[in-house]
């Protein structure tokens, strides 16, 4: 399994949400605030990234990776074992506890 699946199946999660500092592929830029004025939202990064097609997390990123680990604990409600990212394995369990999370 490539970054790039880990990374789309991570987006397909019901609790994944875009933050700001990840880092996107193809388009290789990071994540960055916008203000409500600038589209009308109060969840102004996660919907403004939702409307750009055929993104996903940049996986080698220290950044995003820290990104992924607070959304696996906000979703397991800090009801995990600390996980450091260190590895092709460790992402895998990062992304399957993001997918399982209730």
């Amino acid at each position: 399994m490539t970054l790039e699946d880990l990374g789309r199946r991570a987006v397909a999660c019901k609790h994944w949400r875009w933050m700001e500092g990840m880092q996107v592929e193809p388009l290789r830029f990071r994540v960055v605030w916008l203000t409500e004025d600038m589209i009308g939202e109060s969840d102004q990064t996660s919907y403004f990234w939702k409307s750009v097609p055929d993104i996903f997390p940049d996986l080698s990123d220290p950044a995003t990776l820290g990104c992924l680990l607070a959304l696996v604990r906000e979703a397991w409600k800090g009801n995990i074992a600390p996980v450091y990212p260190d590895g092709a394995e460790s992402l895998l369990m990062l992304v399957a506890a993001l997918e399982a999370a209730p």
